[in-house]
């Protein structure tokens, strides 16, 4: 059988990407396949979700990652480098056999590629604009590299609308895993509107700056969503009766689907993946950069809920719903197991 390794960054944030690359790792090790993640360094492992298996370890991986940073970025790259270069990590290094399947992330996927000639390889398309640049770049540079591909999966409608309309391939739709016990959708509300600041922070800046002087926010507690712990994540999004969304450029955008599944009223952009479940009968989206629509949005939505609670009540109560009903664990693991068993059929003949 062949061992199939997902290839991540090695990064010190929460990434959206590498969680759900480490959830299909679980799923594929739960029923009976060599996986497992794979980074640069020896003593690297992803702090924000646990997985069942140490990653493995490839060295060239980070000669690929470190073209694309930034000087200052690199200066640092290089400084720890030079500083932990005997250090050894408890991770396995990964000898490479000829039956190894590389799992290769849309928006590195011709350089990675290249690293890999003698390999098969399966690209896997999470974010659409990170695809369309590395896509660009790939057909520039002459390198052809989309045909080196396997199969392609993608994990929302957005991200596998993007491989059909700029590669014309198929590819297999895992669903994204939302729900998890720690969301609970009944859980008694406050006053409170959440946030997370990572993406558009000069918009959210100046939209809350603007928001803090109208009356219809008095008493309501803004909460920012930062540096917390998977249990504190859980915990703000419960307590917060309100989540206002930044999504950018997103090829789901999981933070309002979660907040959804928390029972949270979401208002704001959809950044364009989120748009199959961010809808007027889930939320409140907001046409993209309108900060003048998103505040008249939000102060309708305080204003109602403090008058008369019923509508929004139910409307958040049927986002919960549809989150469930469409993007459980049960749901992933059954269109992952799907894709797989094609993909095994396809790598067999």
């Amino acid at each position: 059988m062949p061992r199939y390794f997902f290839v991540q960054p090695d990064v010190t944030r929460p990434v959206g990407g590498n969680n759900v690359s480490l959830q299909l790792v679980n799923l594929l090790r739960e029923a009976g396949y060599e996986a497992a993640a794979l980074n640069a360094a020896s003593d690297y492992v992803y702090p924000f979700f646990k997985s069942t298996q140490l990653p493995y370890y490839y060295p060239p991986l980070s000669k690929v990652t470190y073209q694309f940073l930034g000087r200052r970025a690199r200066l640092k790259a290089h400084l720890k480098g030079l500083l932990s270069r005997r250090e050894t990590g408890p991770n396995p290094l990964l000898t490479l056999r000829p039956s190894d399947v590389l799992l290769l992330p849309e928006y590195l996927y011709p350089e990675y590629s290249a690293l890999f000639p003698q390999n098969r390889k399966i690209l896997f398309v999470q974010d659409v604009y990170g695809f369309c640049f590395a896509l660009q770049r790939d057909l520039k540079n002459g390198t052809n590299a989309l045909d080196d591909f396997e199969a392609t999966i993608t994990t929302s409608a957005a991200a596998q609308s993007a491989v059909a309309q700029f590669t014309g391939l198929d590819s297999f739709l895992v669903s994204q895993s939302v729900t998890r016990p720690g969301l609970d959708s009944k859980a008694s509300k406050k006053r409170q509107i959440a946030y997370m600041p990572r993406k558009r922070p000069k918009e959210i800046t100046t939209l809350l700056g603007c928001l803090r002087e109208n009356p219809a926010l008095e008493g309501w507690n803004f909460r920012k969503i930062e540096n917390v712990s998977p249990e504190e994540l859980d915990n703000i999004f419960n307590e917060s009766l309100i989540f206002l969304s930044f999504s950018y450029r997103e090829g789901f955008g999981l933070p309002p689907a979660e907040a959804m599944a928390a029972g949270c009223l979401v208002v704001g952009y959809t950044g364009v993946g989120g748009e199959e479940y961010f809808q007027p009968d889930t939320g409140f989206p907001v046409l993209d950069s309108d900060i003048v629509g998103f505040a008249k949005a939000l102060e309708g939505i305080v204003t109602e809920y403090d008058s008369d609670p019923a509508r929004l009540d139910q409307l958040r109560a049927n986002a919960a719903k549809t989150i469930s009903d469409r993007y459980s664990p049960d749901t992933m693991r059954s269109t992952l197991l799907s894709a797989w068993q094609q993909i095994d059929a396809r790598l067999s003949t």
